[in-house]
């Protein structure tokens, strides 16, 4: 039972979150996330903070408006859900791209 748990937990996408995670620990990169709560495998393999960015208003002190998510996006990748990539109001590319999450980055 367990192993086709894990095949589904992975299935829904942690394994993108993780991967996305070690790939700017290991550039040294910082790291933002679109429209996402806080994650715990994002946070546990990046090692350090994450901005987190909410649409719309800010929510409690570890959230910034995306005013501020414009502002900033091309100082670091950012992990989103693929659903929400058309509300990413400036040019994108991806630097890894995932069935349900993607790492985008200012183009």
């Amino acid at each position: 039972m367990l192993p086709k748990f894990l095949n589904i937990w992975y299935s829904f996408g942690q394994n993108e979150l993780m991967s996305y995670a070690e790939y700017a620990r290991e550039n040294n990169l910082p790291l933002g996330a679109y429209n996402l709560w806080e994650r715990f495998s994002l946070q546990y393999y990046y090692g350090g903070d994450i901005e987190y960015f909410q649409k719309g208003q800010a929510y409690g002190a570890n959230y910034v408006s995306a005013a501020k998510f414009n502002n900033t996006f091309n100082n670091y990748p950012v992990v989103t859900p693929n659903a929400c990539l058309s509300e990413i109001g400036i040019g994108y590319k991806f630097i890894k791209k995932g069935t349900r999450y993607s790492l985008i980055e200012e183009d």
